[in-house]
């Protein structure tokens, strides 16, 4: 007697029948869904920040890299970049909250540290200043500065501490033999030149070709101003980097992978800086390229000698400065841990 057969009558909706295809189409989302696990249907979702920068100078060329070039969303960063004139400004707002990250100057970060508030460096950008002295044509060599008006962004400021080194360097006192005047930022500083507000001012690319075509005269380049000097570091709030350390390291390494490519890819370079300082001029963009070839290290991890020189400028008028670690501003933890791992090297191979 042979075994009796079995039916199994399929619903009417999933059956195949007068061409109808409903029982294949549940087959196979039953299939994606079983293969692409827990995760299916869900978007993933990109980590805001937002992120100040106070100048239009070499320094910033990494930051921007990075946003235009998609390396920050290629680590699920949204990253909105803002300008803000100076870094005192930039650090305030930090102190208040309001922002976790900045690209700031030494300067202004270490002044905040030693007032009492959780800023430290975590990366550079170039490592010495990417600054021109430019003066009225009568003045001929450093030393007819002496009872001059010199612009400066602010006080605080990037251009003010880089300007109080060099005449120090040249036997000059800030304090007694010039008049420093800010000016509200680098790109306003050849319109009072021109004004007779100041008679010499720090300027940086590409607003130095500005100053060559209105006839003022560039007294020294930044190797011969050059000393260990971070006019565009990366800076964070010490309490965020314990707390958010995922969000810092990827940070961290869009920015070094933008390094890479600002070393690498030259024509992409000129065209983000064109985008951001709206230099239409090539002279401008290749002397800006330039500075950045010769000062912005592959390895962007902070180091003690620039803060040592920092320290000491700052205790002319921070005496605290004098005596404090230099170890207590920096943070160096996501570049070290790129580098030792070989992942830095292997952006250059």
């Amino acid at each position: 007697m042979s075994a009796p057969r079995l039916y199994f009558r399929l619903p009417r909706d999933l059956q195949i029948k007068n061409g109808g295809v409903s029982f294949l189409c549940f087959c196979l989302f039953f299939s994606l869904v079983v293969l692409a696990g827990p995760g299916f249907g869900q978007t993933t979702v990109r980590s805001k920040l937002k992120v100040p920068y106070s100048s239009f100078g070499p320094g910033l060329v990494p930051l921007w890299m990075a946003k235009d070039k998609g390396l920050f969303a290629r680590q699920q960063l949204d990253v909105e970049l803002l300008y803000i004139a100076t870094s005192p400004t930039i650090i305030q707002t930090m102190l208040s909250g309001e922002v976790q990250l900045s690209s700031s100057g030494q300067e202004a970060a270490m002044g905040a540290n030693l007032a009492g508030g959780d800023i430290v460096i975590i990366a550079t950008g170039v490592d010495r200043p990417s600054f021109f002295l430019f003066t009225i044509p009568e003045i001929t060599k450093v030393e007819q500065l002496k009872g001059r008006r010199l612009g400066i962004s602010r006080a605080g400021s990037s251009t003010d501490f880089a300007m109080r080194f060099l005449l120090q360097k040249y036997g000059l006192n800030p304090k007694k033999d010039v008049r420093l005047v800010p000016t509200g930022g680098i790109p306003k500083a050849p319109a009072a030149m021109q004004a007779g507000v100041i008679e010499g001012a720090l300027l940086s690319p590409p607003i130095t070709l500005r100053a060559r075509k209105l006839g003022f005269r560039e007294l020294l380049d930044p190797e011969a101003i050059g000393f260990p000097f971070y006019s565009a570091s990366v800076t964070a709030r010490k309490s965020w980097l314990d707390s958010q350390p995922d969000l810092a390291r990827r940070f961290i390494k869009a920015y070094v992978e933008a390094i890479a490519a600002i070393h690498k890819d030259k024509p992409s370079t000129l065209q983000v800086i064109a985008k951001y300082t709206k230099e239409k001029e090539p002279e401008g963009l290749e002397e800006g390229y330039r500075v950045l070839q010769k000062s912005l290290p592959r390895v962007p991890e902070p180091s003690l000698d620039a803060i040592r020189m920092g320290l000491n400028i700052l205790a002319e008028t921070k005496p605290e400065a004098a005596s404090a670690d230099p170890s207590r501003f920096i943070d160096t933890r996501f570049v070290r841990e790129l580098k030792q791992s070989g992942y830095i090297d292997s952006l250059y191979k």
